[in-house]
């Protein structure tokens, strides 16, 4: 752990243990239920360019609800995500330290700290087996439920923190079953149809920007050598390959569907550039994107370029 100079204190050691490289802002919205499970709302700290946590206390549910881009290292061995998208969860069991290094600062994000005393209770349910770290976690499923984490967590009204309370045990059990011995690391290190699942559903979403493998090795719970094989055995192609392939099938369903211009659509499937996309397209394919489209029955003129 860097001795870096500043903390916070909220009243849950999993919070209250970590240090930060800038005097961190006020978390103005925290609500603490039955058991010690605690619900708070990270604000967005551009200023705050390195976090780093004990694990220390509990385990950590983190919802990002802002892209971390580019971290400068790893989050923690078993997390080897650079890039944290929105929209995804983070699961920290205890004992993992965690160093959070990123020049544009710390997003705004939902975190849940379930302690020890909690989870080994749930736990039981699930075989006490241990929980498998997870990073960019994209279990779609939950975006509505931390929709209304958030919106209950922002709002008033009669009987709010028991609605919240519900809807936060919910997610919990949620991330621990992705967590558990029957979500995503279900099999050991093999490519279940359930991981396999969720990797192409990352792709899907990310495939206007750059998707790399640790990446694509953290939304499952996985280190990037233990996926690149495992994947490689149930798909037959390296990980790598089959991204360029979802992006070559998404270029062709836009010239089809869509008049954007070549060099919009190189942007929409992820490609650096319109030539980059072209000649992508031509191995892949054999033919380039214009005289594909004619083999369609589609005439390419006057389509921008």
């Amino acid at each position: 752990m860097t001795d870096l100079a500043y903390s916070a204190r909220i009243g849950t050691p999993t919070f209250d243990l970590a240090r930060y490289s800038a005097p961190p802002r006020d978390i103005e919205r925290c609500e603490v239920f039955s058991g010690g499970l605690y619900l708070l709302e990270f604000p967005r700290m551009e200023h705050v360019r390195q976090v780093e946590a004990p694990g220390q206390g509990g385990d950590v549910i983190i919802h990002f609800q802002e892209t971390m881009p580019r971290l400068d290292r790893q989050v923690a061995p078993p997390l080897p995500a650079r890039t944290i998208h929105s929209r995804t969860l983070t699961l920290i069991p205890e004992g993992l330290a965690t160093s959070w290094h990123c020049a544009t600062g710390q997003p705004l994000c939902l975190h849940i700290h379930v302690p020890r005393s909690l989870r080994e209770q749930w736990m039981e349910e699930l075989g006490n087996a241990p929980l498998t770290p997870l990073i960019n976690c994209r279990a779609t499923e939950l975006d509505d439920l931390f929709a209304r984490i958030t919106a209950e967590l922002r709002g008033a009204g009669a009987f709010r923190q028991l609605k919240l309370q519900g809807l936060v045990l919910a997610a919990v059990a949620a991330c621990y079953r992705l967590g558990g011995p029957h979500g995503a690391t279900t099999s050991g290190q093999a490519m279940t149809a359930a991981r396999l699942r969720r990797v192409r559903a990352y792709v899907e979403e990310n495939l206007d920007r750059e998707v790399c493998i640790e990446d694509l090795a953290g939304c499952i719970g996985l280190s990037p050598s233990h996926f690149s094989r495992a994947f490689r055995a149930e798909v037959g192609m390296s990980p790598y390959a089959w991204v360029v392939q979802a992006r070559i099938e998404r270029v062709k369903e836009r010239l089809l569907t869509t008049r954007k211009s070549l060099a919009e659509i190189a942007m929409d499937c992820g490609f650096g550039n319109q030539s980059h996309m072209t000649e992508t397209f031509r191995r892949c394919v054999g033919l380039p994107p214009a005289r594909w489209l004619r083999e369609q029955g589609q005439d390419p003129a006057g389509r921008a370029t």
